[in-house]
């Protein structure tokens, strides 16, 4: 079954989200630091 992939950019972290496979509802997933480019 697919499931949808959210994402939540913010200025320090990114959130990830997976929805059920039904679309219901989203759970979070993973969040991700981010780092400096430099």
């Amino acid at each position: 079954m697919s499931r949808i992939m959210g994402l939540d950019l913010g200025d320090k972290t990114i959130g990830v989200a997976l929805s059920d496979p039904f679309f219901i509802t989203a759970q979070a997933y993973l969040t991700i630091k981010r780092k400096k480019l430099v």
